[in-house]
């Protein structure tokens, strides 16, 4: 039995929201509805972003990140690979999150955060 080979694409709903012409989405990634993505924002390949998602500028999400709904990530901020963000999260501007990072919901997040660390309130 031969299996063919696809080459995987990123998924955005019909309803996805407002993405800027100017952002990237990695392969593999699902953004679902009413999502606003800024300009200049790179998301990696294999990331979820949950509904009502609003990203900022120059944000850059690396690889296998899952955003929960209603997450606000202002300008400027980096985001390290195998992250979650749980829903309800705020991420302020300039912020720097490291890789394998959990974040629970209603967090404000004001402070850079380090690989291997999960912030709860």
């Amino acid at each position: 039995m031969k299996i063919s080979e696809g080459k995987y694409t990123a998924l955005l709903s019909k309803h996805a929201g407002i993405i800027s012409k100017y952002s990237t989405i990695g392969e593999g990634s699902l953004i679902q509805p009413a999502c606003c993505i800024s300009h200049n924002v790179n998301i990696g390949i294999s990331c979820l972003i949950h509904a009502s998602t609003l990203i900022g500028h120059d944000v850059n999400i690396s690889n296998y990140v899952t955003i929960g709904s209603n997450v606000n990530i202002l300008k400027n901020v980096k985001i390290g690979e195998f992250t979650t963000i749980s829903p309800n999260t705020l991420i302020y501007p300039d912020v720097k999150i490291g890789n394998n990072v959990y974040i629970g919901p209603g967090v404000i997040v004001k402070n850079d955060i380090k690989d291997y660390e999960t912030i709860i309130i």
